[in-house]
């Protein structure tokens, strides 16, 4: 039973957005330093739904231990949206052509 589902669908909401952001940005980038970037960020907000919240489904919390595991969700979600922000700042500086340092 998850006893904070308004905050876990707000959780989904942000991580669905920060999906929207990466393949917005998957297709309009072609550096591949950027793009692996990219592919992590997008790993650790998959995370949040393949391991965070699909764990929560199946497993039994008091709603203490809920929230605080629920805190743990949200550290991770922002830290993915902390390094999707600093790739859309560069791609914002330099355009869509954009490329790394040794590429």
């Amino acid at each position: 039973m998850i006893h904070h589902p308004a905050r876990v669908a707000s959780i989904r909401q942000k991580a669905d957005a920060s999906l929207r952001r990466i393949t917005d940005l998957e297709a309009r980038v072609r550096d591949p330093g950027i793009r692996e970037h990219l592919q992590r960020a997008k790993y650790n907000v998959e995370d949040v739904e393949h391991f965070f919240l699909s764990q929560l489904e199946r497993e039994q919390r008091t709603p203490d231990q809920e929230a605080r595991w629920l805190s743990y969700t949200v550290m991770a979600l922002t830290l993915a949206e902390l390094r999707l922000n600093e790739i859309e700042d560069v791609v914002a500086k330099f355009g869509s052509g954009v490329m790394s340092a040794g590429s």
